[in-house]
């Protein structure tokens, strides 16, 4: 009987964390955050263990975050955090300045991304003389300091849409060889694209680059605000200038296969604090409620817990 009764109040307490976590990612869901995703390349969303009136000022190593407070607890925040895929796994920092000094730690986790063999006629572009690698390094620094801007806005729209709707043909994270030189990870996804087909912008913003670079070709960046942008790279031309502003129904160019491209395309990056991301994080999934890894382990947890007790519990019997 007792056994029963306990297995009952097992039965409901799990009941409860499911509906509980549902309810969770509901909430990332209905307030318009990405998906969280802990791994390099990834993003955290972290509740911040502080309670206070004026939004905290948060910033992972040395850059500012975006901390959104919690509609359905007040004064409870957010810090939404951008991993670079340069992070190793482990526990790292997030400095708190505001309303107090404190810090907080959370953990990234392991995650192996594919590797890519491309063949490329272009030898300058995949091994380039002296001169062609400066020009490189200036122009990766103009991206820098652009990626560094903080912009205040009422909303910043988390939730995007594909610039061009074909197949993705380059996969983001992916180690890639071009005619055997390992060159570095890929930090956006490349979407298949006929010369000459629309690009839209991902989500409302501000042009706040445009130009020809040397490995990106023809590119355009938006600012959506609080340390959020999206580049767009290898199109054919843009139709956009620096300070326009533009909505995910604004089209920014034509796709087309300039730089180092392999094939006609659209390169697509998105860009918060500074570091790259995975772009499918923020696509739009108003249509689903999908329990993200960080609850789906916080769920793991407790049923290895609860078999682990189930365990004493028959030794105990036998005593």
């Amino acid at each position: 009987m007792f056994g029963r009764y306990k297995q009952q109040r097992i039965v409901s307490f799990t009941t409860l964390l499911l509906v509980s976590l549902l309810l969770t990612n509901t909430l990332f869901a209905s307030t318009d955050y990405p998906r969280d995703d802990r791994i390099p390349g990834g993003i955290a969303i972290v509740a911040l263990g502080v309670v206070s009136a004026k939004k905290p000022e948060v910033s992972f190593y040395g850059t500012k975050v975006f901390v959104r407070e919690n509609p359905h607890k007040q004064h409870h925040w957010f810090a939404v955090i951008g991993l670079s895929l340069k992070l190793k796994p482990g526990r790292y920092k997030i400095d708190i300045s505001k309303p107090k000094k404190t810090e907080q730690w959370f953990s990234i986790n392991y995650h192996q991304y594919s590797k890519k063999i491309i063949p490329f006629k272009n030898k300058r572009l995949v091994t380039p003389d002296k001169i062609t690698r400066r020009l490189i390094l200036q122009e990766q620094e103009v991206l820098h300091k652009a990626f560094e801007k903080w912009t205040e806005v009422n909303k910043v729209p988390f939730h995007m849409l594909l610039p061009v709707k074909d197949e993705e043909i380059g996969k983001f994270g992916t180690y890639r060889f071009l005619n055997g030189h390992v060159l570095s990870m890929h930090q956006g996804i490349d979407i298949a694209a006929a010369r000459g087909t629309p690009v839209f912008a991902a989500a409302a913003g501000k042009i706040a680059l445009t130009g020809e670079l040397f490995l990106e070709g023809n590119t355009v960046i938006i600012n959506h605000g609080a340390g959020l942008f999206t580049q767009y790279s290898h199109l054919k031309s843009y139709r956009v200038k620096v300070g326009d502003p533009v909505t995910n129904k604004t089209v920014i160019g034509r796709s087309g296969a300039t730089g180092r491209a392999s094939n006609e395309s659209v390169h697509w990056e998105v860009i918060l604090n500074k570091a790259r991301v995975q772009p499918r994080l923020f696509l739009n999934r108003k249509s689903k409620i999908v329990l993200d890894k960080g609850l789906i382990r916080a769920l793991t947890i407790f049923k290895q817990e609860q078999k682990a007790q189930e365990r004493n519990a028959k030794k105990d019997n036998k005593k």
